[in-house]
């Protein structure tokens, strides 16, 4: 006689496997509720005006910040629940907070900061150049102090504003320091100014060829150096901008004071351009001794990929706070220096200049 056994569980195995993934469920469920009201913030904003930026434009009473990332944008009902024993809470009594502004390219390094180090003359308008007697007179101070032979640099020339709304020349430079070799460079840094005593030192002459990816202007009808040289011509005259490399200090000392300036202007984040190791290490010290007050991704200058590859070094390297973020890789010329090629000749210059 044929019988048949019964389960001794009537619940079918489809049913089991549903009871357990809904108690899984639920276990989520409390736990993430348990999360939420557990989360403390690092940083919290309150009293304030918070302008999102939003697609409504709206404006919030607080902000929560967690690991360095935002956590909670809203009231400060909504908000002040996060703070806890270890939050860092300012009551900002109304004051207004904005998004920070990110600069996308710069010469942080090697701006204001680095020329105050290595005494490089600021020939900008903002320092009270007006004409050229202005930048020949810092000139011609500097020579008094200077041994024979130093360079003299001035930066930030800009014939635009200057009273004459032209550029100085070698004979104009020679007037006033004819021992020292003087470059100046003009405000795009892709054009400069040498006397004749820069060009003796490098050897140049009026028989001497162009670089690649540069030239050394000459009288159209003479042919003799004006003194005016373009792009790459520049380093065949100076090899190192400036004349010499920062050491570590003085490389150090100019980022710290380019980096109060800019995060006094509400900067965040820089992109700064690289183009000597030094500062890449006074980077990192700065960054050792908590002293970057703002996060730098650098753009390292094409002629130290060599070096990068060689340790390894790929795109993101770093942290947070300092980090690499690209390779810059220049050609052509710049429009401010005229060195760009364009179709028709630029204007106020020679009829014949279309750049290279």
């Amino acid at each position: 006689m044929l019988t048949s056994r019964v389960p001794r569980h009537s619940k079918s195995k489809k049913s089991f496997d549903d009871d357990i993934l809904y108690g899984l469920e639920l276990w989520k469920v409390k736990l993430l509720q348990r999360r939420r009201f557990t989360i403390i913030a690092d940083v919290v904003l309150y009293n304030s005006k918070v302008v999102t930026v939003d697609e409504r434009e709206s404006v919030a009473e607080a902000v929560a910040v967690k690991s360095e990332k935002l956590l909670a944008v809203g009231s400060n009902e909504e908000v002040t629940p996060l703070i806890g024993t270890d939050t860092k809470a300012i009551d900002l009594k109304r004051k207004t907070v904005i998004p920070g502004f990110i600069e996308s390219h710069c010469h942080m390094s090697s701006g204001e900061g680095l020329q105050r180090a290595l005494g490089i003359i600021d020939g900008s308008h903002e320092a009270g150049v007006r004409s050229l007697a202005d930048i020949l007179a810092k000139i011609a101070e500097q020579a008094k102090s200077k041994p024979k032979g130093e360079w003299i640099n001035v930066h930030k020339e800009d014939e635009s504003k200057l009273a004459e709304k032209r550029h100085p020349n070698r004979w104009d430079l020679d007037k006033v320091s004819p021992v020292h070799p003087v470059m100046v460079t003009t405000v795009g840094g892709h054009f400069a100014i040498v006397n004749s005593k820069a060009f003796e030192i490098a050897g140049v002459t009026k028989d001497t060829p162009d670089p690649v990816g540069g030239r050394f202007e000459k009288n159209p009808g003479s042919g003799v150096l004006t003194g005016w040289i373009h792009e790459s011509a520049i380093k065949v005259l100076q090899p190192v901008e400036g004349g010499r490399e920062p050491d570590l200090e003085e490389a150090i000392e100019g980022i710290r004071w380019m980096a109060e300036q800019y995060v006094a202007s509400g900067l965040v984040h820089a992109y700064d351009v690289v183009t000597q190791g030094i500062i890449t290490r006074a980077y990192q010290e700065l960054l050792s001794r908590d002293q970057l007050p703002l996060r730098i991704t650098l753009e390292v200058y094409h002629e130290l990929m060599p070096h990068l590859l060689q340790l390894g070094i790929i795109q993101g390297f770093g942290n947070t706070m300092l980090k690499i973020g690209g390779i810059k890789i220049f050609a052509d010329g710049a429009i401010s220096a005229r060195t760009a090629a364009v179709a028709e000749p630029y204007l106020g210059r020679y009829p014949t200049t279309v750049g290279s």
